[in-house]
């Protein structure tokens, strides 16, 4: 199936994976044009599949997740090892999922796992870097 617009292919794409997957991960060039964007979230909305993307979506996203604040622990006074990754996770929405949604994962955490990490205001040297995913559903 191919686009009228080459940079709008990846929507195409998309559309055949939601008749594939349940949930699946594009990483677009940028956002499709607005209708292609209309018929991709009617594709996904008849199929029930879950599209995750970095970049800010302009459509009509049921949540739109956010990582940011990372900090590293396990480094001493200019030694040592980096041993854990905190960041602070949050979640936004639509409909069910309208109440905004915040925690601070440790990724790994001291036994290769998740854990829930301190509240925020007891992390130190946080990063400003943030991601974005956009969920479609």
């Amino acid at each position: 199936m191919l686009a009228e617009d080459p940079g709008d292919q990846w929507a195409d794409v998309a559309s055949v994976l939601a008749d594939a997957c349940e949930t699946f991960i594009l990483r677009p060039t940028g956002p499709p044009a607005a209708r292609q964007l209309a018929r991709l979230e009617r594709r996904l909305r008849a199929t029930g599949a879950t599209l995750l993307t970095p970049i800010a979506w302009p459509g009509t996203a049921e949540l739109r997740l956010t990582a940011g604040n990372a900090a590293w622990e396990g480094v001493g006074d200019g030694h040592g090892a980096l041993r854990v990754r905190t960041v602070t996770a949050r979640c936004t929405g639509r409909g069910r999922a309208a109440r905004p949604r915040e925690a601070r994962p440790k990724l790994p955490d001291e036994h290769g796992g998740v854990s829930v990490a301190a509240p925020v205001s007891e992390v130190a040297h946080p990063v400003g870097e943030e991601a974005v995913v956009a969920a479609l559903a």
